[in-house]
């Protein structure tokens, strides 16, 4: 991005990930199923593609809505919220993508951190296609771990062969 400059690496983004509306099997499968939001670290639009009623949600709205926006946003069931912890492809100022990034979101940004502690805390998360090496979500669920002592609610994830630690985790 530094290299690029910010318009070129807009434009990098746009080609590489340019997805035309298609939208793969997995993600209409899923979209079939009553969640009440989505929450992704991906750049590309396939979610937003597979529900009618979405609702993109970036790093600086939540910033703006803190830990109430995340609660009345749940509450208002007219559109489906897709939270995209790190930005989108479609507004490349958004995107978090570097160490640096990811520090200015979760320690310059005290509402970005409480709008997803609230998501964490108040809903039940399934991870779908996540290997857990974000150090973004990471960092939210170590802070849940340790506010809770391991009696925070519930969160699931569908993972290729986990094993035994990682099953707990």
């Amino acid at each position: 991005r530094d290299r690029l400059g910010a318009f070129e690496f807009a434009q990098y983004l746009g080609e590489r990930l340019s997805d035309s509306s298609r939208m793969s099997r997995t993600h209409r499968i899923l979209a079939q199923i009553p969640f009440r939001a989505a929450i992704t670290t991906n750049f590309d639009s396939f979610i937003e593609h597979s529900h009618p009623r979405a609702q993109v949600i970036l790093p600086e709205m939540m910033e703006r809505m803190g830990a109430a926006g995340a609660e009345s946003m749940l509450r208002d069931r007219s559109n489906f919220p897709v939270i995209k912890m790190h930005g989108t492809a479609t507004d490349a100022d958004s995107i978090v993508l570097t160490r640096a990034d990811f520090r200015t979101v979760l320690f310059d940004k005290p509402k970005y951190r409480d709008f997803l502690r609230r998501l964490f805390t108040d809903s039940t998360m399934f991870f779908c296609g996540y290997s857990f090496r974000d150090p973004n979500v990471d960092f939210v669920l170590q802070d849940l771990m340790s506010s809770y002592a391991g009696k925070a609610r519930p969160h699931y994830a569908l993972l290729p062969s986990p094993g035994a630690i990682a099953m707990k985790y």
